[in-house]
């Protein structure tokens, strides 16, 4: 490989590198759009069998976003329409006192709203028709919006491209890491279009902050220190999962000087700019303000430990280096034991450590019994935050994570390659196999870590893949597994391609490991002694090939992977959920106040403009408190505090979601509720059966539309009675008596209606109405 190595400098040479990190940025859009295209047309299926009750806009299928992400795309709205992000949020009645910036960290929804801006100025969409505006304001937006969201998310993996660069690795290994991300099913996952996630804008940031560092580090210049501490701030500014990611990056320059890692000035003046960032942070954004950035292990802890160790030397032996970390665990955690004490930050953040802490308890299988768990580990140990299987692992990453660790493994039983691998390279292979490691590991615990994980085992492949490459010494051992792994991963290759794959995905771990090894030795030692007897004088190249080979059917595993996968929508309830929101659009119910599960509000919210009473923003204190108190009263109170619950709260109507009462599965609403068991009298049971409808006192159901029966099979929507309005009724009821009485008609219609609207339940003005207008009284979301 050394014979063809391209010289990266000058003029030509970087025009050369821009070249292929533009083609791995198209390579990266490429397999996005076609992963999200390929979504759009499952979920236009999912509406077939209802083309007259839920028309076809003319941009596409309606594919909501869900949870936080309609939140961000509500607020991306504002920004693209001119009115700007509210300083309070009218529709989020219970945080009225907190400010929107202070709720999330912004800056994704600027990048969206600025964006679609920009691109009218341009190429100003079309009209919007009637016909577009049954489910949602202006697809035109929200179909812009994800592919702005591909587009800028593509970047992720022509800047591993970069960062593999810089890391001087050849720009064909270079290129392998950038692709691997793009077609991996990890890097695809959730970074598609299909949901707003703060990742999808943040991590091309952290990616730039590491190329920058690692830049500064070769050839450092003020400048580049300059431009790494405005990328640092940046990302922890429209991220707070950034903060975990500079902590992690801190420990592992802790460890690194332990083990007997050199201190330098430049790695302290690296580290100094990512201080001046995180504090810059923790004072100018007003998240971070809030939520006690400045009280963090972060930058408490972490950060002035790595400046500390940096600025001096650091040459003990390796027992003392160990009595060091054992005092820095302990001084950490003495640490975060006083900030905990003394700050608000574990208020924003602990219901997280109280998840951790119970995933150890449990070893990471949520059990079955849900009294086992508090309520901050039961409603937050669900999909994204979920623990990580051997169905989910073979999903996100069914070869690559497993090719680095037999890479590394086989080297030990090598000595040059041993030298090489472990001693002389491992400075530059330290960083990315820590972090992989670590973020493996969380993904393990927390699924959604699967996004760093990739990241960074598309950084480390191709740093251990040139390793080989510069130690290639023709070993029986070595290739009889090099060339049995290389066919074994055809061999997976192929039965990824399969439709389903059940074998890889489903089969035994027993079974899929045991194929494979007979297949390693086998299949390698028959193409060793095919190479030796036949060959003899071109065994490396051939051995050169093989690892060339090795990395290329890696990443055609990840590839075929992300071709086969798809989503499950069967328990999404597309066509309910659209025709809720066309019902309830086609009403006008803006501003009106809403009680519904957290899942369900942010629709609500985002497409029929609805106030909401819960949300799924947990940092909030206030949050986690409405939902716990929703949670028991509807499965463990009764009807009346359930009513008086909601009328406290503000909200005149509530959504109920039929699966509530469904099997108390370990992610289910009941689970998180503990309801072993649904009580007769719960909200949950008279709510759930049509016949058992009909025994509620104050909450009265609204029926849908002719057309749109079939959003009652997931939610029912209710009026809440509250006593004022039992009390008005009555008193409207006795008033419209003596209208008729004295036959003023017009006043006792008026009345009637008004008494109907109030209490549509009570039994005199049910009777009254009738007298009144010769029929039961049918009252709608806006009134008759």
């Amino acid at each position: 490989m050394g014979n063809t190595r391209v010289s990266l400098k000058g003029i030509a040479g970087h025009l050369f590198v821009l070249v292929l990190f533009l083609a791995v940025f198209a390579c990266s859009l490429a397999m996005r759009t076609f992963v999200f295209k390929r979504e759009e047309a499952r979920i236009g299926n999912c509406y077939s069998n209802y083309k007259d009750e839920l028309p076809l806009p003319s941009t596409g299928p309606f594919i909501p976003f869900f949870v936080e992400s309609s939140i961000m795309y509500a607020y991306s709205a504002d920004v693209a329409y001119g009115k700007g992000i509210p300083s309070y949020d009218r529709l989020l009645p219970t945080n009225k006192n907190v400010k929107v910036v202070e709720q999330d960290t912004v800056g994704l929804e600027y990048f969206l709203g600025y964006g679609y801006r920009i691109k009218n100025m341009i190429s100003p969409s079309p009209e919007i028709g009637q016909k577009d505006q049954v489910y949602e304001d202006n697809p035109y937006f929200t179909n812009w919006a994800r592919s702005q969201i591909r587009f800028w998310a593509s970047t992720i993996s022509a800047l591993i491209f970069l960062l593999l660069i810089v890391l001087r690795c050849p720009w064909k290994l270079a290129l392998a890491g950038g692709l691997l991300h793009a077609v991996s099913p990890a890097g695809i996952a959730r970074y598609t279009g299909q949901d707003i996630v703060r990742g999808e804008f943040c991590m091309p940031f952290i990616i730039l902050a590491l190329v920058i560092a690692f830049w500064y580090l070769g050839r450092p210049s003020r400048l580049k220190l300059i431009l790494f501490g405005i990328t640092a701030f940046v990302a922890i500014s429209t991220w707070d999962m950034c903060q975990i990611f500079f902590g992690v990056w801190g420990i592992s320059e802790i460890f690194r000087l332990i083990i007997g890692g050199r201190p330098s000035a430049r790695r302290m003046n690296i580290w100094i700019a990512i201080f001046i960032a995180v504090l810059a942070a923790s004072v100018l954004i007003p998240y971070h303000r809030v939520h006690r950035l400045f009280f963090s292990p972060l930058v408490l802890v972490i950060i002035p430990a790595v400046i500390i160790a940096s600025s001096g030397e650091f040459r003990l032996s390796y027992l003392k280096r160990f009595g060091v970390l054992a005092i820095t665990i302990a001084v950490t955690v003495f640490a975060w034991w006083g900030i905990s004490k003394m700050s608000s930050f574990s208020d924003s953040y602990g219901h997280f450590g109280k998840l951790l802490v119970a995933k150890l308890q449990f070893m990471n299988v949520k059990p079955a019994d849900p009294l086992l768990l508090n309520f901050d580990a039961r409603i937050l140990w669900t999909p994204a935050m979920h623990s990580a299987d051997m169905r989910i692992l073979r999903e996100f990453f069914p070869f690559a994570i497993y090719a680095a660790p037999f890479l590394l493994i086989l080297g030990l039983f090598l000595k040059k390659h041993r030298r090489r691998l472990f001693m002389t390279d491992m400075p530059r292979l330290y960083f990315p196999l820590f972090m992989t490691v670590f973020y493996f590991t969380a993904f393990i615990f927390i699924v959604r870590y699967h996004s760093f994980a990739i990241v960074f085992l598309s950084v480390l492949l191709p740093l251990i893949f040139h390793d080989w490459l510069r130690n290639i010494k023709h070993r029986g051992l070595q290739f009889v597994f090099m060339w049995g792994g290389l066919i074994g991963i055809f061999l997976l290759a192929v039965i990824s391609l399969i439709p389903k794959h059940g074998f890889v995905i489903s089969s035994s771990l027993w079974i899929v490991a045991a194929v494979l090894l007979t297949v390693f030795a086998v299949c390698g030692t028959g193409v060793v002694i095919a190479l030796k007897k036949y060959l003899p004088g071109r065994t490396a190249i051939f051995e050169k090939v093989a690892v060339c080979c090795f990395l290329g059917l890696v990443i055609f595993v990840e590839f075929a992977q992300t071709f086969c996968l798809v989503r499950n929508y069967d328990n999404y309830y597309l066509p309910e959920t659209a025709g809720l929101m066309k019902w309830m659009r086609a009403e006008g119910v803006e501003n009106e106040v809403y009680m519904a599960d957290f899942g369900l509000s942010p629709l609500l919210k985002a497409y029929c403009h609805a106030a909401v009473i819960l949300q799924p923003k947990f940092e909030l204190g206030e949050t986690r408190k409405n939902v716990e108190q929703y949670m028991n009263e509807i499965f463990h109170g009764t009807e009346r505090n359930f009513s008086k619950f909601c009328v406290d709260k503000g909200a005149r109507y509530y959504i109920f979601d039929r699966g509530h009462a469904g099997d108390m599965t370990i992610y289910s609403s009941r689970y998180c509720a503990a309801a072993m068991k649904i009580k007769v009298d719960s909200p949950v049971n008279l709510m759930y059966a049509p016949q058992n409808r009909d025994k509620l006192k104050w909450f009265y159901e609204i029926e849908p539309p002719p057309g749109m029966k079939f959003v009652s099979s997931k939610y029912v929507v209710f009026k809440i009675i509250s006593e004022e309005d039992r009390r008005n009724a009555q008193q409207w009821v006795k008033d419209a008596q003596q209208a008729i009485n004295t036959g003023n008609f017009p006043m006792a219609s008026r009345l009637a209606k008004a008494a109907a609207y109030a209490d549509p339940i009570a039994p005199n003005v049910r009777i009254l109405y009738a007298h009144v207008f010769g029929k039961v009284p049918d009252v709608r979301l806006r009134g008759f």
